[in-house]
């Protein structure tokens, strides 16, 4: 476990963390920002950016679901 976070699985371009249900949008806001940092430091001239959905299981076809305040919620197929 890294910075709070539990490193699950890569899948191509995706990588699956577990994070703490409690201040999930939080805990999503701050993995995105360590990774972009990370590969910022690697390639500073390249745009970074990344997309996050969560979820109980790994489903292919997730998509970012947020609740009506904005804050990232779990999405359920």
């Amino acid at each position: 476990m890294r910075n709070g976070y539990k490193i699950v699985n890569f899948i191509h371009d995706e990588v699956l963390l577990e994070v703490d249900r409690e201040g999930l949008h939080e805990n999503v806001l701050r993995a995105q920002q360590i990774m972009v940092d990370a590969m910022k430091f690697i390639l500073p001239d390249v745009r970074i950016g990344t997309e996050a959905a969560a979820m109980t299981h790994w489903y292919k076809g997730a998509k970012p679901l947020f609740d009506e305040h904005g804050k990232l919620t779990l999405w359920v197929p």
